[in-house]
């Protein structure tokens, strides 16, 4: 698997689009369903305009697809009684690329988005993952009393509870610092 940026000679309707991600398989092949999928979510739909997003979809799903070709899986095979692919990437991704929670779920996020995409446009029967409702404990606002959640958020079940981050504060010495 191997992940190309694009030079400015990559065009859709006359527009070039340098820095696109391009994925290609162990054959040098365009994997075509990945292609159709930034396509659509990052040129199309208009609201993804920083290259940089380009880059990190390209990233998320480069990381997700040489997961599932170095271990001879099936992208569009979905099984969940075989247990999910999602889940063993992402507890791959934890135990053995050492990678945060915060950064799994970022990743993991993009790829439910590919296979929700999927699901639209035939390519899959079912999503990999089940969509599940899970408490959160957010604080009463002042409109508390018309929400109507009950303080529930609909979650993918494979997503990991992430740890709020705490923030860094600066010192008087470190703004002294920045200022001169």
């Amino acid at each position: 698997m191997d992940l190309y940026f694009s030079t400015s000679d990559f065009q859709l309707k006359g527009q070039p689009y340098e820095g696109f991600p391009i994925l290609c398989d162990e054959h040098c092949q365009v994997v075509e369903p990945v292609m159709d999928f930034l396509i659509f979510h990052c040129i199309q739909r208009g609201r993804v305009q920083s290259v940089g997003s380009w880059q990190r979809y390209g990233q998320d799903l480069y990381d997700y697809f040489s997961y599932v070709e170095a271990n001879g899986y099936r992208w569009d095979h979905v099984d969940l009684e075989e247990g999910s692919l999602l889940a063993a990437y992402r507890d791959w991704s934890l135990s053995t690329a050492s990678l945060s929670p915060n950064t799994v779920n970022s990743r993991l996020r993009t790829i439910v988005t590919f296979y929700q995409y999927a699901a639209r446009k035939g390519m899959i029967d079912a999503l990999p993952f089940e969509v599940e409702e899970v408490y959160v404990n957010a604080p009463k606002g002042f409109l508390a009393h018309v929400d109507a959640t009950g303080n529930t958020r609909k979650s993918v079940n494979v997503m990991l509870r992430e740890k709020p981050r705490n923030v860094k504060v600066l010192s008087i010495k470190d703004l002294q610092f920045t200022l001169d």
